[in-house]
Order: C-alpha cells, then structure tokens, then sequence
C-alpha cells in the first residue's frame, strides 16, 4: 500500500521583516523531534467517504502507521490485512496552529508509489468549510501520472475567484475556484503540474508563499541554493506552477485561518 514520508524541514516563515523586500523570518519548523506533537490525529469517519479507519496516536504509534528517526517522519497505512471490515487503518493529521499568511515550504524525502485506491494528500483548510477556504498542495488518487493543486472557495462568502493561467505554468483544469462552478461539486480552480515530484520516490520540496495579494505554489526535486541557505527568496524561483491574485480573487475573504493537513485516503 502507499506511504508517505516526510523529511525533517517543514518550516513556516513570518511576513518579510523589512517592508518592501522579501526576507523573511523563521517563525516556527516542524520536524522529527517536535512533528506529531504539532498535530491533532482526527479520528472521526472520513468526510470523503474513502475505505479508511482514521487512528488516533496511540495506536498508530503501536501499528507503526507513524514513525520518527533523526531525520524523518513516517507516516502509512495498514498493508496486511486482506479485506478489513471497517476499512484500512490510516493516518490524517492536522496542523494545531491556524495561518492566515506566510512562507511554508516542506521537504519530502518520499512520496507514495501512484496505485491504484490511494489518495495521499498535504492541503490546508479553514475552520468553517468552505467558507473559509482550502488549498491542496500534493494531492492525486489513484495514478493520475502528476500532482493536482487546487485551490476551493465559496462565492457566497469571497465573490468570484477566478485563476489566470499567464500567472503559473501547471496545465489548467478549471479557473473558477468556487466549488460550485463546475462539472463535479467540489472541483475547485486547478492545475495539472506536470512538472511537478508526483510519486517521487527521492521525494521533493514544495513551497507556498501566501500574502495578501496572492497565494502561490513551487516544487523542485531538491531544494533551490536559497532554500538549503536558510535564505529563501521567493522573487528567484520563477514562474510558480500554480498561483491565485488579488486581481482575481478577495484573498482575505477566501483564505482564513488555515491548518495544514497531512493524511492517507483509499478509495474516496
């Protein structure tokens, strides 16, 4: 069954701390030593529907569905019973602490081989769904061949938010982010990013700058000089592979308080 792994940096980087440049300051790193302590372990039924039994941190712990060393954090799914009855054992955290703006970037030193039934997925989410927004950062079910990025809003709350494809250079799926605008409820605005680390096994880097003005994604197989610095400049990274603005879209109103969320789907 897939896994998923996660090295050790995942960092989050406050507002630049001269006005008008684009240095930023560490305010907060997820890692091996302080990772599940960061997380709440949701334990309800799967708001997807997937075949997936969601555990708390006890018994993940115990059924080596999460694991830490020096430099990793380890997160899968059950992989040995045949049929279980009320659905694989899995894994779906989410962040304690809520953004409302930042630099994130996490570094994956694998990602889940693309089979058939798996979902793994790192997105974030406001506290009232969906008027509060979502984003999807790494996401794809069963063998799609690359990584979707997605952004859902609610137009009762945020108006229209619309992408424009010049801005990025993931291939478009649909621009009207509204989860009601299009063929299937729920498809968001997104993008196929073809250049992107999908089923990597060697893992990759993805990072997500978020500002009043805009939210946009990076990914890279490695990280860029700046990045591996402690240095990194969001202005050098080129064209991002997927992007939304405030020229299209009320970032504030459709982008609240997020939480960052880590989990492993079958069959949703």
């Amino acid at each position: 069954m897939a896994t998923l792994v996660c090295a050790a940096s995942a960092v989050v980087a406050g507002p630049p701390c001269v006005e008008g440049t684009t240095t930023y300051v560490l305010e907060d790193e997820y890692k091996p030593s302080n990772f599940f302590d960061k997380f709440k372990f949701w334990t309800d039924a799967d708001p997807s529907g997937g075949y997936i039994s969601y555990q708390p941190r006890d018994v993940a712990e115990a059924e080596g569905l999460i694991k830490t060393n020096a430099d990793d954090v380890y997160i899968g799914v059950e992989n040995t019973e045949w049929w279980p009855s009320n659905g694989r054992k899995s894994v779906r955290i989410q962040s304690k602490d809520e953004y409302n703006s930042g630099l994130f970037i996490t570094d994956f030193s694998h990602f889940p081989k693309p089979t058939c039934s798996a979902w793994p997925a790192f997105w974030m989410y406001g506290p009232t769904w969906p008027d509060d927004g979502e984003i999807d950062l790494y996401e794809g079910w069963h063998d799609p061949g690359f990584n979707h990025i997605t952004a859902h809003t609610f137009d009762d709350v945020a108006g229209d938010c619309i992408l424009q494809p010049t801005l990025f250079d993931g291939s478009v799926v649909n621009t009207n982010c509204d989860i009601n605008s299009n063929t299937w409820y729920n498809e968001g605005c997104g993008v196929k990013e073809t250049s992107g680390q999908w089923g990597n096994a060697n893992g990759g880097v993805y990072a997500m700058e978020w500002t009043e003005d805009f939210i946009k994604v990076w990914s890279w197989p490695t990280k860029p000089a700046d990045v591996a610095a402690g240095e990194p400049d969001p202005t050098t990274w080129g064209k991002p592979h997927f992007a939304v603005t405030s020229a299209s879209c009320n970032i504030g109103k459709a982008f609240n308080n997020m939480k960052f969320v880590f989990n492993i789907d079958i069959c949703g």
